[in-house]
């Protein structure tokens, strides 16, 4: 059976540059009122030069139309798949999710489409369409594929430090009291993204030396217990956070790994969590 796996642009997989197959659905941007297209107009570098240019620039996000998606799983249909499987970013984060299920209730007599909620974003979103596409490639019946993915996005977290609050508040991510908090004494906030997708602050810290610290101590109690079974780790930067490559050379002598995939946040994130955002991506698959 002939079929396609999607996922949404906050993936982060038009910066991955590894082989794959899987089609996007691209959300939207607004700078000062002028419509992009995440990742196909606007590219994430564009992007964060902008806003450092702009600092007051106000920026917005949409869900893509439902009308573009119909067409795109009709065009999917036409040239010849059976299937369309598609990862979204987490439900609790954006209307995305319910455009994409109503889209696909709209053709579901001409092709059948499944919605799967990744309960996160950036790479841990795309690691469960590379994941699908993956699977569906080895012989993997679809129930298989959401069983195992159901269990991956469990495990999988994401810790970042953000330059600033403002956006976060403004876009609703979190709450104005703790974003005031953090604006008075300059507290350098450590949020933690996991399922069921949702955003929350484990700490607050006046250093990065000592938010570099916290991050590591939480990755090592979720992967403690993890001797016999894999995890990757994966770096997210929007802009050019300053301390990145010391918090990749904290992570490699500390756990003790070779390699750490660097992944650029895309603009519709970015224009949530503003420029010089520093993250750590969390992956353990089930065994």
């Amino acid at each position: 059976m002939k079929i396609k796996v999607i996922s949404t642009s906050t993936s982060c997989l038009d910066y991955f540059h590894q082989k794959h197959n899987i089609g996007l659905i691209r959300l939207q941007i607004f700078l000062n009122n002028q419509e992009y297209r995440d990742g196909e107009n606007l590219t994430a570098n564009q992007f964060y030069d902008f806003i450092t240019k702009n600092p007051r620039l106000i920026t917005t996000t949409s869900q893509p139309p439902i009308g573009e998606i119909v067409d795109y799983f009709r065009q999917i249909a036409r040239l010849g798949y059976q299937k369309i499987f598609v990862t979204t970013l987490s439900s609790a984060l954006s209307g995305s999710y319910n455009s994409i299920l109503s889209a696909s209730k709209i053709v579901a007599s001409e092709i059948e489409v499944i919605v799967f909620d990744t309960q996160s974003i950036g790479f841990c979103e795309a690691y469960c369409a590379l994941e699908a596409e993956r699977m569906f490639s080895e012989g993997f019946e679809i129930s298989e594929v959401i069983a195992y993915l159901e269990e991956l996005r469990k495990n999988n977290k994401i810790f970042f430090i953000v330059d600033s609050l403002n956006h976060l508040i403004k876009s609703g991510r979190l709450s104005i009291a703790k974003g005031f908090l953090g604006r008075i004494f300059h507290i350098k906030p450590i949020l933690k993204l996991e399922a069921p997708g949702i955003i929350t602050m484990i700490k607050k810290v006046f250093t990065m030396e000592k938010a570099f610290d916290c991050i590591l101590r939480e990755i090592e109690n979720y992967t403690k217990n993890q001797k016999n079974q894999k995890f990757f780790l994966h770096i997210l930067t929007s802009g050019r956070p300053p301390m990145k490559n010391k918090l990749i050379e904290i992570l490699k002598k500390k756990l003790n790994i070779n390699d750490i995939l660097e992944v650029i946040i895309t603009p519709v994130i970015g224009a949530h969590v503003g420029n010089n955002v520093l993250g750590v991506g969390l992956i353990i698959p089930p065994i």
